[in-house]
């Protein structure tokens, strides 16, 4: 009698192993597609974030203060930060 409980208690406890290593296996592959979607989203996003940066870049110039100030001086207003008024104020 014992060695049948034994046999059973042995296929029982087999099936219970093998059972949570298929229910590990499952887990681990759900979790590994799920990995996988995520970092093929990051991916797509990173390349979008990098194709726009590199549209700005060659589609604008830079910005250059010296053109800016030496037009303002060629149409007669002067940037408010050098007019006279807003010295004397800041001044007192």
């Amino acid at each position: 009698m014992t060695k049948t409980l034994r046999l059973i208690e042995a296929k029982t406890s087999g099936y219970i192993l093998k059972k949570s290593a298929q229910t590990a296996h499952t887990s681990s592959a759900n979790a590994l597609y799920v990995l996988q979607k995520v970092t093929s989203i990051f991916n797509i996003a990173r390349s979008a974030i990098a194709n726009n940066v590199q549209k700005r870049l060659t589609h604008t110039r830079p910005y250059d203060s010296n053109v800016s100030m030496k037009r303002d001086m060629a149409s007669g207003s002067v940037s408010s930060r050098n007019r006279p008024e807003r010295t004397e104020i800041a001044r007192k």
